[in-house]
């Protein structure tokens, strides 16, 4: 029985709660908050220790595992000090605030044999999840293009009700680390390690240092070439997405939030010969592939309706998840007792949050960032940014 603590048990601390007291080979043992009231309140709800103070915790020796949900700037910090002390550890996004500290988590868990998890959640959900599917058979051949938008609104009210989302020191960044992170993951999940990046961003309307808008091109390897356009300045109406392969491209007019699964549709075109040929073979100028489309709904309503046939039937027992922060802690626990890969592993998560780190010092210098990114030189610009000796440009 594996002995696990939740460190930050608002918001969505709750969700490790839930799945970890639902988990059969967990023990929920501690829980700790800064809020004293509420954490004894929450303890005494699950007849287990509370604590105010992560370290108390970790030198009473009552738990194996621990999820950490707490403000971006306290993952990596509080993250390595359990993997120092010997605990396998699963952090909410964005992992941590520099790649750099990011790394040395990383290290600590190689050093140790200990598992580390990362809540980017949305790789488990059905469309991400049919994305990957027909990358991976081949039906649209080697991919070469992408075009990935994510647009939505964020009041100033935002910001005001945590403070440490404002602020470099507090978030580690503004919309790529509060919002598109998750995407930048799946794109990582889907095409592989950035290899390069070029990036502006700007801050068009919120009273913060740091950004609400984003243009940027990432190289991957196996040079796939991502255009991804964010921004938190406009209403959230569905995302365009459309990867481009050699056969065939994959589009999704409208996608709706990955953040749980939803009834998208998306389309796959197939060329009727490969654009390798067409490319060498074609004498008309102006002559354009014939492409033959079909339209996926990413669940079947078959899918959906045996889902909640199996939720109705299955009221009696613990209920296994097969997507959302449920499914992922499911993995991680996995991993530590069998030794299997957690869904989101250090490494992976690595690769995303270096990539953000190396969108902001593209468009602070100008310059394309190649990856894998230089620490020193990161670590000293994001200071710049804390003392606010690097800025932002403001686009009013």
């Amino acid at each position: 029985m594996l002995r696990y603590g939740v460190i930050g048990i608002k918001g969505v601390g709750q969700y490790h709660i839930k799945w970890a007291k639902n988990h059969p080979d967990v023990r929920l043992t501690a829980l700790v908050d800064s809020d004293a009231d509420y954490v004894q309140r929450a303890a005494g709800e699950y007849n287990v220790r509370a604590y105010t103070d992560y370290r108390a915790m970790l030198a009473d020796d009552i738990v194996d595992a621990v999820s950490i949900a707490l403000p971006h700037h306290l993952l990596g910090t509080v993250g390595l000090a359990c993997l120092q002390r010997g605990l396998h550890t699963l952090v909410e996004k964005p992992f941590a605030l520099t790649a750099s500290l990011a790394a040395a988590m990383v290290k600590e868990a190689q050093t140790r044999n200990l598992q580390i998890g990362v809540m980017y959640q949305y790789r488990s959900y059905a469309t991400p999840q049919m994305l990957k599917r027909i990358i991976m058979e081949g039906s649209i051949g080697r991919v070469r293009q992408v075009l990935w938008t994510w647009q939505s609104f964020r009041p100033e009210q935002y910001y005001r009700q945590s403070a440490w989302r404002g602020t470099w020191e507090g978030a580690g960044g503004g919309l790529m680390m509060n919002q598109i992170s998750h995407d930048i993951d799946l794109l990582c999940w889907l095409f592989g390690k950035p290899v390069a990046v070029t990036a502006m961003l700007g801050n068009q309307l919120h009273d913060t240092p740091l950004e609400d808008a984003l243009g940027a091109i990432i190289k991957f390897e196996n040079d796939v070439l991502v255009t991804l356009q964010a921004s938190i300045n406009q209403p959230h109406i569905g995302d365009i997405r459309q990867i481009i392969g050699d056969r065939g491209m994959i589009i999704l007019p409208s996608a709706q939030s990955l953040a749980h699964n939803p009834n998208d549709r998306l389309k796959i075109g197939l060329y009727d010969r490969p654009i390798t040929e067409s490319v060498s073979a074609v004498s008309d100028d102006h002559h354009q592939p014939h492409i033959t489309w079909r339209s996926i709904q990413t669940r079947p309503i078959g899918q959906r309706l045996a889902q909640r046939a199996g939720r109705f039937f299955s009221s009696q027992k613990p209920v296994v998840p097969s997507s959302g922060h449920g499914a992922v802690l499911y993995q991680f626990v996995d991993a530590v007792l069998n030794g299997s890969k957690p869904m989101v592993s250090g490494e992976d998560a690595l690769h995303a949050l270096e990539c953000i780190n190396a969108l902001v010092m593209a468009a602070l210098t100008g310059e394309t960032v190649r990856l894998p990114l230089d620490y020193h030189a990161y670590d000293a610009l994001f200071s710049q940014l804390i003392d606010g000796k690097q800025q932002i440009p403001r686009w009013r």
